[in-house]
């Protein structure tokens, strides 16, 4: 009896074609968790978009805003971005940051952000450096100091932030009114880093034309712990850079009112040499009114100042927002934006002693920095940076670019030879 067996050879295949049906199983899972994250980006920024503007707002609104399809329009140029954005400061710019910061989420595209405070100086460059942080605050003379210690070839400029002031305090009964008559020896008490004078000092010194040897540096940890060794007479100057009108000072001077602590002006013989020699130190005027009631008047040396004529020469600075190159050119964009379009209302949340700047185009930008493509774009469209030779672009600068369209339409003359 035939049996009727049917046998089957066993198919083999090929593992050039198992390579490849698990290569796409791979591209459609990848795929599809694509979809799951644009899906979940989408339902945030319409969370963002459309949920929050009509919370609690009246019912007809919102019926009305689905009736004209408004939920279908773009009603911003930029998205949100959700990316996690870090910001970093020291101990001296961690107010400034965080009220900054808390601002900036209320009115542009950004919407996660981080902030950590980093005490060392180092550190925070090394980390905005190697893309860790976004963006640091950090003044201009440190910026100058480590241009030659570390790499700063991806490091980008967003804005001037604030003023820092140089402050070299003493005491009448010294008999010491000019910074460029200190008598040998003189105890200088200064700040550890993070403070920029802990890294500027003895260049500072050396510029007005002092030796190591000329005076005797001792460095604290602590503002707190400086002052109470300058009140107890243990040092016979403080010497460090803050913010102006200043807390801590106008506590100082009030509470060792008979001590007849004086502020030294700034002056040196050439000026002109000094200057060139610290680029990005700038000599100002204050006005002591600020400083403390019980200052004025006061008399030493050759200096008077009253209530009537309260002018005091002194060294300024500048704090600044800084980026990596790799960051998006948007946040830079509107960063600077914010800084500057709503410059009133920031500083009138902030306390006068952290008052935002105006714009500022500087070549310390170039000597030091460039400027974030962002904010470099911000300033053209502003007009802060022109391309055109037309002299007549100094009247759009804050309101417009200056191109021959844009003079035309403001009705200013325009010929072929200003290209």
């Amino acid at each position: 009896m035939n049996n009727n067996i049917i046998k089957f050879n066993k198919i083999k295949i090929p593992k050039t074609f198992s390579y490849l049906l698990l290569f796409l199983s791979i591209l459609l899972i990848i795929n599809a968790i694509n979809i799951y994250l644009k899906h979940t980006k989408e339902l945030k920024e319409h969370y963002f978009t459309y949920f929050l503007p009509f919370y609690n707002a009246k019912t007809n609104d919102l019926y009305r805003f689905y009736m004209d399809e408004d939920d279908k329009k773009n009603f911003f140029k930029h998205k949100f971005d959700e990316n996690m954005i870090v910001f970093a400061s020291d101990t001296n710019t961690l107010d400034l940051m965080n009220n900054l910061v808390k601002i900036l989420l209320q009115a542009t595209h950004i919407v996660n952000t981080s902030t950590i405070q980093i005490n060392q100086k180092e550190l925070l460059f090394d980390l905005v450096i190697k893309g860790k942080v976004n963006y640091i605050i950090a003044s201009l003379p440190i910026l100058e100091y480590f241009q030659n210690i570390l790499n700063y070839q991806n490091l980008r400029l967003i804005s001037v932030l604030n003023t820092m002031y140089l402050y070299f305090i003493t005491k009448k009964k010294y008999n010491t009114f000019d910074i460029n008559k200190l008598p040998q020896g003189f105890k200088i008490g200064i700040l550890s880093d993070p403070n920029e004078i802990f890294f500027v000092f003895d260049k500072i010194m050396d510029d007005i034309g002092y030796k190591t040897s000329d005076y005797i540096k001792i460095v604290y940890n602590s503002k707190q712990e400086m002052f109470k060794d300058f009140v107890d007479s243990k040092i016979d100057m403080i010497v460090f850079f803050d913010t102006y009108p200043n807390l801590s000072i106008q506590q100082l001077i009030d509470n060792n009112f008979g001590d007849e602590i004086i502020l030294l002006p700034f002056s040196v013989p050439q000026e002109e040499k000094f200057f060139k020699r610290n680029r990005t130190l700038y000599k100002d005027t204050i006005d002591l009114n600020l400083l403390s009631q019980s200052y004025l008047p006061k008399k030493f040396g050759n200096n008077t100042y009253t209530i009537y004529k309260p002018n005091f020469t002194i060294l300024k600075t500048y704090n600044c927002i800084i980026g990596n190159e790799m960051n998006n050119p948007q946040n830079g964009y509107e960063i600077i934006k914010y800084l500057y379009e709503y410059k009133k209302y920031i500083n009138s949340v902030f306390t006068q002693d952290l008052l935002i700047n105006d714009i500022q185009v500087q070549n310390y930008n170039v000597q030091i920095l460039r400027f974030d493509k962002g904010a470099h774009q911000y300033l053209v469209d502003k007009g802060y940076i022109s391309f055109n030779d037309n002299p007549d672009c100094v009247n759009l600068v804050g309101t417009m670019e200056c191109t021959d369209e844009n003079l035309k339409n403001n009705g200013y003359f325009v010929k072929e030879y200003y290209h």
